[in-house]
């Protein structure tokens, strides 16, 4: 209920005991008083009229009416729930009430419920206590209890929530853990203890991050790992997960890799003497393979002969120290025959260049010396470029030579026992679109007969293309794919075969893969 204090007095006939006030005739229950105010409360079954006050046989009456109005009533929408949360998480209590104007929240604390609870305050655990959604970090198993909130509001009577409770589970302990070692490039198998099978899990990260997936037990294998690495094990228990704890893959440096020669050997057959060095008797272990298999049996000392061998063969060689392996290091065992040879190699120019090479250098011979005059080409160049040796050196001109990609062309040469090898040589032609020739006057005089877009059918960029040919309205008058300068060009002529007029047109060349098109304007004068 509410009440108003009179705004204007005035004195009335009924005599009222002192100190007494009636709202228009009911008498109210005087809490408070002072020499200027007196605090009442409106009784029951009054609703309007008059206000007298009587103090000290003096007696004065409102002169306007009093009016009790109903107050507001808080409704609570949500009611916090109980809560169970893992020791050092954030539990959070909700709660939302609508009814009035200026609704304030303050939340409340009690062990259990039944000692009396008392109003919370920011600090020490605790955030968020005057709103409606309270916040306590119980970190140190802090706030176990229960919980409630008192909520106000204009011209209402409190309301207070339900009184959920909050419960800490405590954290299983850390597990403890075996760290290992292992040679580097090899997967290091860690262990924990203190759990279950399924209830381990393993981390990279000493907090944060997500468990590795499917790693629940208490041993884990690394990756293949070069460099030392911490890994971190934990325990879940379910409910709550423990403290990580370190367990690191620690890595042994491997031997340095045995520097190796070999002694050649000489066709048809030899055995040929392999050498290592860099370890001890014993240390070494001889291989077929460069990695993977088996070491050959026995073979453990810093010298290995091979088997007779018809053609050149590699071997490899590692030095083991009793805990790491070393990588292993390759080793020609070279058979020679008295036929020279020369060394592949490609060459490279744009298009329409010119290329050379001193073969010479490339040439080694067994027994005897090169025969430089010997040195020839004995298949010419597949584009059809010319090609020429002089004094062992070789020269290719692609000048007029519409042609790029891979050209191929083979030489030979031969020792002065006449003893010959011969070898491919590979050219790669390289370059981007010519020159677009937009002048065209079709009267077969050999000159400008066709639209002739440079390299267009040489380049594979450029080789698969759309050519179209529009008048100056506008339309197109000529469209063809894959232009080629010969067979698929343009002579002056519509898609219909008729002839077009002179001219100004313009043209448009669309290429495959996502290459720029190319645009302009040609002339076609008859």
């Amino acid at each position: 209920m509410a009440h108003r204090s009179p705004s204007q007095a005035q004195t009335s006939a009924p005599q009222l005991p002192n100190n007494n006030v009636q709202f228009n005739g009911p008498t109210a229950i005087v809490t408070t008083s002072t020499v200027t105010s007196i605090t009442t409360t409106v009784p029951a079954g009054a609703t309007s009229g008059t206000i007298s006050v009587a103090v000290g046989g003096n007696t004065a009456t409102s002169a306007t009416n009093f009016t009790v109005t109903a107050g507001a009533t808080i409704t609570i929408n949500t009611q916090p729930v109980a809560i169970a949360v893992c020791n050092g998480a954030t539990a959070t209590f909700t709660t939302a009430a609508t009814g009035t104007t200026n609704i304030t929240y303050q939340w409340q604390f009690s062990i259990d419920g039944i000692v009396p609870f008392t109003d919370v305050i920011n600090g020490g655990g605790y955030s968020n206590t005057a709103t409606s959604t309270l916040s306590v970090n119980t970190t140190g198993t802090f706030g176990a209890g229960r919980y409630r909130c008192r909520i106000n509001g204009d011209l209402a009577t409190e309301v207070i929530t339900n009184a959920p409770g909050l419960l800490i589970n405590p954290l299983p302990s850390a597990p403890g853990k075996i760290g290992n070692s292992g040679c580097s490039s090899t997967s290091i198998s860690l262990t924990a203890t203190g759990a279950s099978p399924g209830e381990f899990r393993w981390y990279t990260l000493a907090s944060g991050g997500t468990a590795l997936t499917g790693e629940v037990n208490s041993t884990y294998a690394t990756p293949v790992i070069t460099t030392t690495t911490t890994y971190y094990a934990a325990i879940n228990n379910g409910t709550c997960e423990s403290a990580r704890t370190a367990a690191t893959a620690t890595i042994i440096p491997l031997p340095v890799a045995p520097p190796a020669t070999a002694v050649v050997g000489c066709a048809p057959s030899a055995t040929i003497l392999l050498n290592a060095s860099g370890g001890s008797a014993s240390q070494y272990r001889w291989y077929t393979t460069a990695t993977g298999s088996s070491a050959i049996t026995g073979e453990t000392n810093g010298t290995y002969v091979t088997p007779l061998l018809t053609s050149t063969a590699t071997f490899h060689v590692s030095i083991n120290n009793g805990t790491c392996e070393s990588l292993r290091t390759s080793v020609l065992a070279e058979i020679k025959s008295c036929t020279p040879t020369i060394a592949p190699v490609s060459l490279t120019t744009l298009i329409g260049g010119q290329t050379g090479l001193d073969i010479s250098p490339l040439v080694t011979t067994i027994s005897d010396p090169l025969d430089i005059a010997s040195i020839k080409i004995t298949q010419q160049p597949i584009s059809g470029a010319p090609a020429t040796i002089a004094a062992g050196v070789l020269d290719i001109d692609y000048t007029d030579i519409p042609f790029a990609g891979t050209d191929v062309l083979m030489i030979e040469a031969c020792d002065l026992a006449s003893h010959c090898v011969e070898q491919e040589i590979n050219i790669e032609v390289v370059g981007e679109l010519g020159s677009v020739y937009n002048a065209v006057s079709p009267n077969d005089d050999g000159l400008n007969d066709v639209f002739f877009i440079e390299y267009i059918d040489a380049l594979p960029t450029t080789k698969q293309n759309k050519v179209s040919i529009f008048n100056r309205w506008g339309d197109v008058v000529f469209s063809i794919d894959n232009y080629d300068n010969q067979s698929r060009s343009f002579h002056g002529l519509n898609n219909n075969g008729s002839e077009l007029p002179t001219g100004v047109y313009y043209y448009r060349i669309d290429f495959a893969g996502g290459k720029s098109s190319r645009t302009g304007y040609l002339s076609l004068r008859k």
